[in-house]
C-alpha cells in the first residue's frame, strides 16, 4: 500500500519528536541492492554486544529494540524494491517502531544507528521533489 505524502510527513514528524533517554533509539536503513541476510547478521551481532552496556535500563531498551527489529525483518524474504527503513526504540516507557518499505524514492544509504533520536534522513529523501519547475513571465509594453 502506497503511503501518501501527508501520511509520510506525519510519520516523519512523529519520529523526529521521539527522544530516548540514552543511545537507545535504533535506525536501520537498507538499500534495495543490499542483502537482508547481512542486515540480520549485523542485528544479531549488535544484540550480543548490547549485553555489555553498563546501564541496566539502556541495555534492556536497546535489546528490546533490536529484538523488535529482528521480528520485523522476519516478514521479508528479500529487500523490497525501494529498500527498507526500520525504526525501533523505547520512548516514554513504550516500545515504538515504524517500517517504511514502499517509498517512492529508493533508499540510497546503508545505515545502522543507535542514538538518542531517530535518523529520519533516509525517509525524508522521499519527500524531496525530483523535478523542479519554474514559471517565467515576460511583459512587453505597458502593464494595464
Amino acid at each position: 500500500m502506497q503511503t501518501t505524502e501527508y501520511e509520510l510527513r506525519d510519520r516523519i514528524d512523529q519520529l523526529t519528536n521521539y527522544r530516548g533517554e540514552g543511545t537507545e533509539l535504533i535506525t536501520v536503513a537498507v538499500p534495495p541492492d543490499k542483502s537482508l541476510h547481512a542486515v540480520r547478521e549485523r542485528i544479531d551481532r549488535e544484540y550480543a554486544q548490547a549485553a555489555n552496556i553498563k546501564s541496566d535500563q539502556t541495555r534492556t531498551h536497546v535489546q528490546d529494540a533490536l529484538g523488535r527489529i529482528r521480528r520485523l525483518l522476519q516478514a521479508y524474504e528479500e529487500t523490497p524494491p525501494s529498500g527498507l527503513v526500520i525504526y525501533a526504540g523505547v520512548v516514554d516507557g513504550a516500545l515504538q517502531d515504524a517500517v517504511f518499505d514502499d517509498l517512492d524514492v529508493p533508499v540510497d544509504v546503508s545505515l545502522y544507528r543507535c542514538a538518542a533520536e531517530f535518523e529520519t534522513a533516509p525517509v525524508e529523501q522521499a519527500l524531496t521533489p525530483s523535478e523542479v519547475y519554474g514559471l517565467v513571465v515576460l511583459e512587453r509594453g505597458r502593464a494595464a
